[in-house]
């Protein structure tokens, strides 16, 4: 059986070696590992801003789309949801889950107009619980 790792040296400051060495013995686990476990984390991280930063991007281009297509709140969710998220109420605003399973995406805001332009737009978003939004957007006839 070949052995795939690669011998990577690191200098290290002795009080910083120190540090590594006491917490690793600790936790019980080598340094060595302890090092693969953070740069394992670092790489995967940086890959996650890479998926995300593109999701961003294809975010927005559904949302530009269904805005551009959509006359109505449901016209505006079924086009969000072919793309596999949908707006949900997130405190005074609105937030995009994923429509499969519910977890949380991002604020509306970060990938297209904020709720208050959406209402100008839709009018308020159905079932909203925060009524004096709508009516302080869209004046005092809003429902």
């Amino acid at each position: 059986m070949s052995d795939d790792r690669t011998v990577l040296q690191v200098r290290l400051p002795d009080d910083l070696r120190r540090e590594l060495v006491d917490n690793c013995d600790g936790d019980g686990i080598a340094p060595d590992e302890r090092l693969r476990q953070w740069i394992a984390e670092f790489l995967r991280r940086r890959k996650d801003r890479a998926t995300a930063t593109a999701d961003v991007e294809k975010l927005r281009g559904l949302v530009a789309e269904g805005l551009t297509a959509a006359t109505d709140w449901q016209d505006m969710q079924a086009a969000l949801r072919r793309g596999g998220v949908e707006y949900f109420e997130k405190g005074g605003g609105l937030a995009l889950r994923c429509a499969a399973d519910g977890a949380y995406v991002c604020k509306a805001s970060a990938v297209g107009p904020g709720y208050s332009e959406l209402m100008k737009h839709f009018g308020p978003f159905p079932e909203h619980s925060h009524e004096w939004l709508a009516k302080r957007v869209l004046g005092d006839g809003a429902e």
